[in-house]
């Protein structure tokens, strides 16, 4: 999964900058609709497990229902040049249906996900991936799967914790103090905000695995 949001690049929908709304303080608002998310696992060819379904408002949501054999899938998007070092906020929905049985994040032979959310950053020829998952087992605030080589860097960490199942949680992240509180480094060196990856899966248990997502909205600076 991680090495397939490298491909968070020219294959994908871009956020369109029609979109923009301005805000108090000449903050851009822009919304990120479910729908253009794009799926990077190009080797997914055992049915798709995503899609774009409304609630009462009208409210679209990305449904994601994973079923045992299925290939895991990770869907993105990419965040325009003009944002990627003037973005402040990154804000969405979520809430779990099912949860992988036994699955266990930080362990990885059991390591599925019910939903999880990528931020990707991209230095140079390194990307750079920041996971934030909703667990059933992990305690929140738990930072685990660290790597670092020469082209990638991740650590993913538990931002919910267990139950209620089908109920909304909202969740807002500054994705530059993010990469700080993980990688070090200055704010003003933070390198390119690239794209936003979700995934859900059930691949490594073989069991059902259930999320839906909605209202992603990235915040940035208005710039000339």
């Amino acid at each position: 999964m991680f090495a397939s949001l490298r491909a968070l690049s020219p294959g994908l929908a871009a956020i369109p900058l029609s979109a923009v709304l301005m805000a108090a303080g000449g903050t851009q608002v822009v919304p990120l609709a479910v729908g253009d998310f794009r799926n990077v696992d190009h080797e997914a060819d055992h049915g798709h497990y995503y899609r774009v379904l409304t609630e009462a408002g009208p409210h679209l949501y990305l449904a994601a229902d994973y079923q045992p054999k299925m290939d895991p899938e990770t869907l993105g998007i990419r965040v325009p040049e003009k944002l990627r070092k003037a973005e402040k906020r990154l804000s969405w929905r979520w809430r779990v249906r099912v949860f992988p049985k036994d699955g266990d994040e930080c362990f990885g032979p059991r390591g599925d996900s019910a939903a999880a959310v990528i931020l990707t950053f991209r230095n140079g020829l390194k990307w750079i991936l920041l996971k934030y998952i909703w667990s059933e087992v992990e305690p929140q605030g738990t930072v685990c799967d660290k790597r670092s080589n020469l082209f990638v860097g991740r650590q993913t960490t538990v931002l919910e914790r267990g139950g209620p199942l089908g109920v909304w949680k909202d969740e807002s992240l500054d994705p530059k103090l993010e990469y700080v509180r993980h990688f070090g480094g200055k704010i003003e060196d933070v390198p390119d905000f690239a794209g936003i990856g979700v995934i859900t899966d059930g691949d490594n248990l073989k069991t059902v695995s259930a999320a839906d997502y909605a209202d992603f909205v990235l915040e940035a600076e208005a710039r000339p």
